[in-house]
């Protein structure tokens, strides 16, 4: 089991995803946010809807290109810095 600790390892965990199909793509991802998240409970809630909001684009409203997703992803990740002061 990968250890999700910082938004780095989130950012390395994402980077790190070599699949050729969307949905393996959007199952590791969201399972690599939730264990961000499982780390960060206590987290300020506009991180918690960041989040939220960044599973909910993933799984529900995908684009299907792996490679738009991914940098969609990392940009959310780097906005998410600042609301968790990392």
């Amino acid at each position: 089991m990968q250890t999700i600790n910082t938004i780095e390892d989130l950012k390395m965990a994402v980077q790190g995803i070599s699949v050729k199909d969307y949905g393996d793509f959007k199952r590791k991802t969201i399972l690599y946010l939730n264990r961000f998240m499982e780390n960060h409970e206590k987290a300020p809630e506009e991180a918690q809807k960041k989040i939220d909001f960044m599973k909910w684009c993933i799984q529900f409203h995908p684009n299907l290109d792996l490679k738009t997703t991914r940098l969609w992803t990392l940009a959310q990740l780097d906005e998410l810095k600042g609301a968790l002061g990392q």
